[in-house]
């Protein structure tokens, strides 16, 4: 079992003009702090769970082109995974499930993501993710997303220090430890 525990902060362009220039400068969108727990059924398969809190830091608030006015100041997200191995340590494919739920309201996202992972040894690894957010509220909303990772540790195989940069509409930093409570079957 693989439980993992993160801390991640997104930011976004706020766009303005001001004596007639354009500008841009960066809005501190929330704060999120997260806990999963992932189970290996096989060598190629898992299923994981996660949750996440995220501490609005905006009073109106965007997901994907749903445009939301936020009455407090906290959003509850909470995950179903499956993630499938397609090229062992190299290549793997995740369908989460995903809702939101805010002010009395619940929100359905699909998140298909593609992971290329490049290990260097078992002390640092790449990750590279694709993805794309599907929401599912009053019609349908699709945003492509990227995020790209890295694994520092002494033994990848039971524990990594893993900071992050993603973008899918806003940019997103992250830093997250995760722990295996046993060896990965091979």
């Amino acid at each position: 079992m693989k439980i993992q525990t993160g801390f991640s902060g997104y930011y976004g362009p706020k766009l303005d003009i001001e004596d007639n220039h354009f500008m841009s400068f960066p809005v501190h969108y929330t704060n999120n702090l997260g806990i999963s727990a992932a189970y290996g059924l096989s060598a190629k398969f898992n299923l994981g769970l996660r949750y996440e809190y995220l501490d609005i830091k905006q009073q109106h608030i965007q997901i994907l082109s749903k445009s939301y006015d936020m009455q407090s100041a906290a959003l509850h997200y909470l995950e179903l995974t499956g993630k499938i191995g397609l090229i062992e340590d190299d290549l793997a494919l995740g369908i989460p499930v995903g809702f939101y739920f805010l002010n009395g309201k619940t929100l359905s996202m699909i998140d298909p993501r593609i992971y290329f992972t490049s290990r260097r040894s078992n002390k640092l690894e790449f990750t590279a993710i694709a993805k794309a957010h599907i929401l599912i509220a009053d019609g349908v909303s699709l945003a492509p997303g990227v995020s790209l990772g890295i694994g520092l540790s002494n033994d990848l195989d039971r524990w990594a220090l893993r900071p992050e940069a993603g973008f899918d509409g806003c940019l997103s930093f992250g830093l997250g430890i995760d722990y295996r409570f046993n060896k990965p079957r091979k």
